[in-house]
């Protein structure tokens, strides 16, 4: 059974901060995620590790351990990861196409949290053969983000 955990931490933290700093969640993946863009966490009966859910929708799978520190916020203002990356088509049968990384390592993974395979992207839009997986959902984990696709 699954448990949603609300993350309220965030706002007795922020309270008493100035708007340069935030309370970030470390992850023993070394994500460093700033608390007030964590929407919840899922968390298991059965696993040990929890899934952070943020805001935007995507996802840190397979977090054993979190730390929290307060961090300084940039002042370069970057567009976040998620919003540049896509996979199409979605649901596919063959080939799934990833447009928007170059140059990293990302994990085709199951929805148990197996990990099926590592892929290594090394042009901004790569072709990824999908056509031997059984059909269900997947999910294509990078350091940053998480994407789901369905496989017919």
């Amino acid at each position: 059974m699954q448990k949603i955990i609300p993350v309220v931490v965030a706002l007795l933290f922020s309270c008493s901060l100035s708007a340069r700093q935030v309370w970030c969640m470390l992850t023993d993946k070394g994500d460093e995620i700033p608390m007030y863009s964590i929407d919840y966490l899922l968390a298991s009966d059965t696993e040990a590790a929890f899934t952070v859910v943020l805001k935007d929708g995507s996802r840190v799978l397979d977090v054993e351990k979190a730390t929290f520190r307060l961090s300084q916020l940039s002042t370069e203002v970057q567009k976040p990861v998620s919003e540049t990356v896509s996979l199409y088509p979605n649901p596919v049968s063959h080939t799934l196409f990833l447009s928007g990384y170059e140059d990293r390592q990302v994990q085709l993974v199951a929805l148990n949290g197996s990990v099926i395979k590592e892929i290594r992207i090394t042009q901004q839009e790569q072709g990824i053969d999908v056509k031997d997986l059984p059909a269900g959902i997947y999910i294509l984990r990078s350091p940053h983000n998480s994407i789901q696709f369905v496989k017919q």
